[in-house]
């Protein structure tokens, strides 16, 4: 595991970054950069696969926060943009499923097609 340091304002943010496996589609923070509002995070994801990023103030105890909505990647880089009230956090991508009420839905029945030869008005 690495460690980052970044100084947002008058607050230190620490960082810390997940080793994960890309094979399983775990997003990898590669980049982080300070911005005016917080932090900028550059998560290694695999397109077609939806992902949560989450904090916690200490890095080995308590319980992980979302932050944010989960977000579908559809490119291999995600930029994500922080506003962490918190003054440290340590962050981790989760992979997560999407829910099946937020799927494809089951086709409705197919149009009904009258029988016979197609008819058409005078005059065409």
């Amino acid at each position: 595991m690495k460690l980052g340091y970044q100084h947002v304002g008058t607050a230190v943010v620490l960082v810390a970054l997940f080793v994960s496996v890309q094979s399983m589609g775990s997003g990898k923070i590669s980049k982080i950069r300070a911005s005016a509002s917080g932090v900028e995070l550059t998560v290694d994801t695999v397109p077609g696969l939806s992902y949560q990023l989450q904090c916690r103030e200490h890095l080995l105890e308590g319980d992980w926060a979302d932050e944010g909505a989960a977000f579908a990647a559809i490119v291999p880089q995600t930029v994500y943009a922080v506003e962490t009230a918190a003054d440290q956090c340590n962050f981790r991508v989760v992979k997560v499923e999407v829910p099946a009420s937020s799927g494809p839905t089951e086709p409705g029945a197919p149009p009904v097609v009258p029988a016979g030869p197609p008819t058409f008005p005078a005059g065409l």
